[in-house]
């Protein structure tokens, strides 16, 4: 009758899981880490408030989807960190940044349209304006040394060249895809 009512705990498993997490201060890291992701991903897709205005924010930030990909970089991560995979751990999360960061640049393409041509624009910045008239100007033989579109008529002699790279690299996009349209997209996406 004693042995119905009382619970046994295993003194076996709760040192194996004390030693995981202690294995080294790596696993202990990451491990936190992810029960906090875990933490935001539950609240951001289940809907139940944290009650604390900066927890709010935090969960706010990223969409459940990556949440729940940051935590699982980070079990991955742990997981490498316990087999001492040191030159490894960090690659999860690396790759979660490129996809996060991706994610975000990209999720507002569609407002980048223009509603009565229907082509990307390229937006409120002018340095891709400017790298696009270069690849014109590129592809149509060389860049010229004065810029007659800033400070009309006379124009400014280009002495600039640290954004050469930019034009060179949108003039190749523009001569191997020759897609005008195209070109605006990728030049509104990275430049």
């Amino acid at each position: 009758m004693g042995d119905e009512d009382s619970i046994s705990i295993n003194v076996k498993s709760i040192n194996s899981i004390g030693k995981y997490f202690l294995k080294n201060n790596f696993v202990l890291g990451f491990s936190l880490l992810a029960l906090f992701s875990l933490i935001f991903t539950l609240s951001s897709s289940i809907g139940f408030s944290l009650k604390l205005g900066l927890l709010i924010q935090i969960t706010n930030l990223f969409s459940p989807l990556l949440w729940g990909l940051f935590f699982i970089s980070l079990v991955i991560s742990s997981i490498l960190a316990y087999y001492e995979k040191y030159n490894l751990m960090f690659l999860p999360i690396m790759l979660w940044l490129l996809f996060s960061t991706a994610a975000i640049r990209t999720s507002n393409i569609d407002s980048l349209k223009d509603v009565y041509t229907g082509e990307y624009t390229l937006g409120p910045d002018l340095d891709p304006f400017l790298y696009l008239r270069h690849a014109y100007e590129i592809s149509e033989g060389s860049l010229g040394s004065i810029d007659y579109f800033r400070q009309a008529p006379l124009g400014v002699f280009k002495r600039n060249k640290r954004n050469i790279c930019g034009d060179y690299c949108s003039c190749n996009l523009f001569c191997c895809i020759n897609n005008r349209l195209f070109l605006l997209y990728i030049c509104s996406i990275f430049i």
